[in-house]
C-alpha cells in the first residue's frame, strides 16, 4: 500500500517535469513581439540610422539587376542624371528639411524628413534608394567586394510616412508609389505598387503600412527578405501628354520595420 501511494504521488511530478522540459525550450523560438527596427528616422544628415546601410540617392529608376555605371544616382548633394534609355535627363535632389505646417505623425515628435525634389519625363521613373554597405575591402585596390545583404525575414511589414506633392502644376493623374525590395538571391525585386493610402497631390502626411506577405514573387519571398540589399521607394507618373515634365517632391520619414 505505502508503494503504491508513493507511486501516485511520484507520477504527477514526473508529468510536470517532462512538461516543463517539453515546453521550457519551445519558449525561446517564439518570435519576439512589437519589436520595431528604424532603418532611418532622419535625426542625422550622415545617413540611415541603421548603419548596415549606405546614404539615400536618388534618380532614375535602374534595374537593380544590371550593374549601375557612376552618375546614375545623384548623393545628398543632388544632381543630374540621364535617363536610363539615354533620352531626356531626370533630375532629383534630396535634402533633409523640416515642417511645422502639419502636425508630427506618431513616433515623431517633429517631422524631419528626406525630401527628393525631382523634374522627370512622362516616359521615366525616379527612384530614392538606399544599399547596404559593401564589406570592408582587403589590401587590394582594385578588389572590388560585393554588397552585404540583411535578413529581414524577422519582420512582418515596412512602416512609414509619406507624402507626394506637386511643385508648380499638379502630378498627372495616376501616379504612383512603389516600393521594391532588392536581393541577391534573384534578379526579381519584391514590389508593392498597391499603396492606397498615399494619393498625390495631397498635403498632409500618409503613414503607410506594407506587410511583406503582400509584396509580389511570393514564390521566392523568404528567399528575397532574406538576402535584402536595397530598398527603394519609386515615383512613377500618371498618364499625360507626351513631352510633358513632371515636377515634385517625395518626402519620407520614420522609415521602419515591424
Amino acid at each position: 500500500m505505502v508503494a503504491s501511494v508513493r507511486g501516485a504521488g511520484f507520477w504527477p511530478i514526473r508529468s510536470a517535469l517532462l512538461l516543463a522540459i517539453l515546453l521550457g525550450p519551445s519558449c525561446f523560438s517564439l518570435p519576439k513581439v512589437g519589436v520595431i527596427r528604424v532603418i532611418d528616422d532622419f535625426t542625422a544628415d550622415a545617413g540611415p540610422t541603421w548603419n548596415a546601410f549606405g546614404p539615400w540617392t536618388c534618380g532614375p529608376h535602374a534595374d537593380r539587376a544590371q550593374p549601375s555605371e557612376g552618375g546614375q544616382d545623384a548623393g545628398p548633394d543632388g544632381g543630374l542624371a540621364r535617363d536610363m534609355d539615354g533620352g531626356e535627363a531626370v533630375s532629383c535632389t534630396l535634402a533633409i528639411g523640416t515642417d511645422d505646417t502639419d502636425p508630427p505623425i506618431p513616433p515623431a515628435t517633429v517631422t524631419r524628413a528626406l525630401v527628393a525634389s525631382f523634374d522627370l519625363p512622362t516616359t521615366s521613373n525616379v527612384e530614392v534608394v538606399t544599399r547596404t554597405k559593401p564589406p570592408a575591402v582587403g589590401d587590394s585596390a582594385d578588389a572590388v567586394a560585393p554588397s552585404t545583404t540583411v535578413n529581414l525575414t524577422g519582420f512582418s511589414e515596412l512602416i512609414f510616412n509619406a507624402r507626394l506633392l506637386p511643385i508648380t502644376a499638379s502630378l498627372p493623374s495616376g501616379t504612383e508609389l512603389h516600393v521594391e525590395l532588392h536581393c541577391s538571391s534573384t534578379d526579381d525585386p519584391l514590389v508593392e505598387k498597391d499603396i492606397r493610402a498615399l494619393t498625390a497631390g495631397v498635403v498632409s502626411w500618409k503613414a503607410i503600412t506594407l506587410p511583406f506577405s503582400d509584396f509580389t514573387l511570393a514564390a521566392q519571398r523568404e528567399a528575397c527578405l532574406a538576402t535584402v540589399q536595397s530598398i527603394a521607394f519609386v515615383v512613377v507618373p500618371g498618364s499625360s501628354p507626351p513631352g510633358t515634365k513632371v515636377s515634385g517632391t517625395l518626402q519620407l520619414d520614420n522609415i521602419r520595420l515591424h
